[in-house]
């Protein structure tokens, strides 16, 4: 007993395309047909559809809005966010590892020296350096320096402890400290003024 029917409708569209529906009898648990829908729609492109002008009311055109532009200062300072903070990062990280590289230089400086001056310089040097930094260019210090002179300073410092370096004959070693130094004082004043 097989009663099956197909009824086919034609959608009003443009292209005429036609969607068609069957409805197939199955068997239900108290022995009824249950008629299941199949639909099978073909894909239509999408269209533009204007409102009908209501009668009476005019219709208004479309609102344009002309684009939303930033002063420079903003625009340039919103193409940097996506780099900003890496960069920033980056320096503190390239900073840090300079004031360590900046101790550890002072200190092998001090015990390359002669006898009785070893143990005094290599204790005592990088002992006042931590002291001096501590006090005039820790960023949670109350004395802390304008930050360019904290710039400066800290370039300074690490330019004499390439000198330290090269003075206990290690070249190869000052001479990375000198490049990475110079490195950072310019990457840092690059960012310093760009995010003026």
């Amino acid at each position: 007993m097989e009663n099956s029917t197909t009824v086919g409708t034609q959608a009003s569209t443009e292209s005429a395309q036609a969607s068609e529906i069957q409805v197939v009898d199955t068997p239900a648990v108290s022995g009824m047909a249950v008629a299941t829908p199949v639909v099978e729609t073909p894909a239509v492109e999408s269209q533009v559809v204007e409102a009908p002008a209501v009668a009476g009311l005019p219709v208004a055109p479309p609102i344009t809005a002309p684009p939303v532009t930033a002063p420079p200062a903003r625009r340039r300072a919103a193409g940097a966010v996506g780099k900003g903070p890496a960069i920033t990062a980056g320096l503190g990280v390239l900073g840090f590892a300079l004031e360590v590289a900046m101790l550890a230089a002072f200190v092998f400086w001090g015990f390359r020296q002669e006898s009785p001056w070893d143990m005094v310089l290599g204790i005592g040097v990088p002992a006042i350096v931590v002291v001096l930094w501590g006090v005039f260019l820790a960023p949670r210090s109350e004395r802390r320096l304008k930050p360019a002179v904290v710039l400066w300073v800290a370039t300074a410092l690490f330019l004499l402890a390439a000198v330290a370096l090269f003075g206990a004959n290690a070249a190869v070693l000052g001479t990375l400290m000198a490049v990475f130094s110079v490195g950072y004082f310019a990457a840092s004043g690059y960012v310093a003024r760009q995010a003026r």
